[in-house]
């Protein structure tokens, strides 16, 4: 094989790799989602009871299909009052049992009848987004990112 060939077959493949870079990215610019985390990601954790025994045995961490940690939507959300948490590490609550996270407990308290007939809907809805470790900027990135695939919050 001569060189011209082999440097022409290279060169070909550079661009080829460059123009499938561009095209992915601009595909998933336009028609790509943004989750903060995955969807229906599910994460069980044992705490180690000598070591921090202030926190419960069991640590669920699960994401429903918005990549929020929280329960699932209901089907019909159109009569639900949504909630979206975005923040630090005091929103995330990472070694926290699901139920007792603060956001989850707000669902709770949202979800009795006074406080459904004061917001005129049948159910409430609380999911988080908060990610540890994230500055402001980044937080309001997310938000720029996420938001565009609510309909309603």
């Amino acid at each position: 094989m001569s060189p011209e060939v082999l440097v022409g077959g290279i060169l070909f493949l550079a661009c080829l790799a460059v123009t499938a870079e561009l095209a992915a990215r601009a595909w998933l610019s336009r028609f790509g989602r943004y989750y903060a985390w995955p969807p229906h990601a599910r994460l069980h954790l044992s705490t180690d009871r000598e070591a921090v025994p202030e926190l419960e045995p069991l640590v669920r961490i699960e994401f429903n299909a918005d990549g929020e940690r929280g329960g699932p939507l209901p089907r019909d959300w159109r009569d639900t009052y949504r909630v979206l948490v975005a923040g630090g590490s005091v929103a995330e609550c990472w070694f926290i049992d699901q139920p007792s996270t603060w956001p989850q407990v707000m669902e709770r308290s949202l979800n009795e009848p006074a406080n459904l007939e004061k917001l005129g809907v049948s159910r409430v809805h609380v999911g988080s987004i908060a990610r540890s470790l994230i500055a402001c900027e980044h937080v309001d990135r997310m938000l720029d990112r996420v938001l565009p695939r609510y309909e309603r919050l």
